[in-house]
């Protein structure tokens, strides 16, 4: 039987319906036995028995043509799912109002699209117009529009009420422009979005790219308050900041933005949410850690555990204690992230991202920085070469994440002193850096890894090393991370800490041939002057 790798789409449901429902009967309903495939199956991929369609197709269907039985099972067990959403109790504590609101009107206008398609047109109608001013409550633009273009073809061509059509006929075309405008606000922060999803390389035709379209939808800032438009447009204009690394300026995008979210009629969580993480951002890169703690906190408690948003925030919340040189705090926060059960549902991007913290991790616990937590903690069986086979996506890119797992890479091999390791690939590591980290957004970056290549060049001994990496070092600090033109999330651990560590922790005892990097590539790498 032809199978696939996993069932991450099914267990995802699975993981869901057991969080909102929990209890095999209130996901499947009563009158399953005990030893009902269907129910063996949920319970299965629940527990973690099943893995991939393989185990379970072959524990389900021991002894007979599994392939057609077990794509029906599954199929079966998916429809009963997807019909169990909307038995979702919403009256639980973790649902705030907004979201109460989104499922319960979506519900609400399933069941009139329904009435109308039975001819129940009376009973729809009432229950439409209750519905719509609910909607527009919320504003549900999109929503809101549908229900007006379900009211003015109902009372003008069922009733011919002309009073009640130029109504709907109103409201629907005032909706039709604001559901326009969100739509372009959404279509250009997708354009801007999309550049960062697997790269962190910040450019100057970014922030040209940002002002072409903030020039967009400026004036519509003014008067479209809708609540989608005004999330879309904010951001937009948060990226002409950003872009260039203006953390003031953005910091002030994001206080007006959360002054303006304020004062709507809900608690508009996501928006919330954004902007306090952006102001996390800004502190983070400011090195204001206090200010960034409280931002952190006000983040908490708006966020569902294990959203994407509650994952973002972790990673940023790592990575301001690891600014913060809190580092048993950081160490905590990677283990809530990697042990949550939709940890493996995030995208490949994000998941590669917690696995260079592990390596940094790691880089920390060897110099004891940080404390294992057992025989079994997982920090302790990290191994370089799995990283570099593990994180695809990021390795492409080349002026961006790539660098932090560069920089990790030299500074592991050299603390587990690994020395003919360190001289074999930092030839390469240095030819990579005079290729790629020539322009303003890799200067630090550049810097970092040329007083990295001082190591082995100089035997590994640590004074010629601090002799010789000095005018590195002078660039690097008259460059602080708040002016850099680079990513917040490349310096993982802010450069001028790991070059304290490694100085600390250099073996001052030892003794080696002068390395093969004295060639004329190693000459013409340390004469590449930024």
């Amino acid at each position: 039987m032809r199978t696939t790798r996993s069932m991450t789409d099914l267990k995802e449901l699975v993981v869901l319906m057991d969080h909102h429902l929990p209890g095999v009967n209130n996901a499947l309903g009563q009158g399953l036995h005990a030893q009902s495939k269907l129910r063996l199956l949920y319970t299965g991929i629940l527990s973690g028995q099943f893995q991939s369609d393989e185990e379970a197709a072959t524990f389900l269907y021991p002894s007979e043509n599994r392939g057609s039985s077990y794509r029906k099972l599954k199929v079966d067990l998916r429809d009963r799912l997807v019909n169990t959403l909307f038995d979702i109790n919403l009256k639980q504590a973790h649902y705030n109002e907004y979201q109460k609101a989104y499922y319960e009107c979506h519900k609400q206008f399933t069941a009139i699209k329904i009435l109308f398609g039975r001819n129940a047109n009376v009973a729809g109608v009432s229950l439409a117009i209750k519905l719509l001013r609910q909607a527009s409550r919320f504003e549900f633009t999109h929503l809101c529009l549908d229900l007006c273009s379900l009211l003015r073809l109902h009372f003008g061509t069922r009733v011919g009420d002309i009073a009640r059509f130029e109504e709907y006929n109103l409201l629907f075309h005032q909706y039709n422009k604001s559901y326009q405008l969100e739509n372009l606000a959404e279509e250009l922060y997708i354009s801007l979005a999309m550049n960062y999803v697997n790269s962190k390389e910040t450019k100057e035709s970014m922030y040209n790219k940002a002002l072409l379209c903030y020039s967009q939808i400026r004036e519509d800032m003014v008067t479209e308050q809708s609540y989608r438009f005004q999330l879309y447009a904010r951001l937009i204009q948060l990226s002409c900041y950003t872009t260039l690394n203006d953390y003031l300026g953005a910091l002030a995008v994001c206080r007006d933005a959360i002054k303006a979210f304020r004062k709507k009629d809900f608690e508009a969580h996501v928006p919330l949410q954004i902007f306090h993480y952006q102001e996390l951002v800004c502190f983070l890169q400011l090195k204001n850690f206090t200010a960034g703690e409280e931002a952190a906190q006000n983040c908490l408690h708006l966020m569902g555990k294990g959203s994407y948003n509650w994952f973002k925030y972790l990673e940023l919340y790592f990575q301001l204690s690891m600014h913060a040189q809190n580092y048993e705090v950081a160490y905590t926060t990677y283990m809530e992230a990697i042990n949550n059960e939709r940890f493996e549902f995030l995208p490949e991007n994000v998941q590669e991202l917690w696995k260079i913290y592990a390596a940094y991790l790691y880089f920390l616990m060897r110099i004891h920085k940080i404390t294992p937590k057992g025989k079994n903690d997982p920090i302790q069986k990290f191994r370089i070469s799995k990283l570099l086979n593990e994180t695809p996506l990021y390795a492409k890119d080349k002026r961006g994440m790539n660098i932090s797992i560069l920089v990790i890479q030299i500074l592991i091999y050299i603390i587990e002193k690994k020395y003919d390791t360190v001289i074999n690939c930092t030839e390469s590591i240095g030819q990579y850096c005079y290729r790629y980290f020539r322009s303003e957004d890799t200067q630090r970056g550049n810097l970092f890894i040329k007083m990295l290549l001082q190591i082995p060049q100089n035997d590994f001994d640590a004074d010629r090393i601090k002799v010789k990496s000095k005018k590195y070092w002078d660039k690097l600090t008259a460059l602080p991370l708040a002016l850099a033109n680079q990513s917040h999330e490349i310096e993982i651990i802010p450069f001028e800490d790991l070059w304290r560590f490694i100085q600390d922790n250099l073996d001052k005892k030892i003794t080696r041939t002068k390395n093969v990097l004295a060639t004329k590539t190693g000459k013409a790498i340390e004469n590449n002057e930024l």
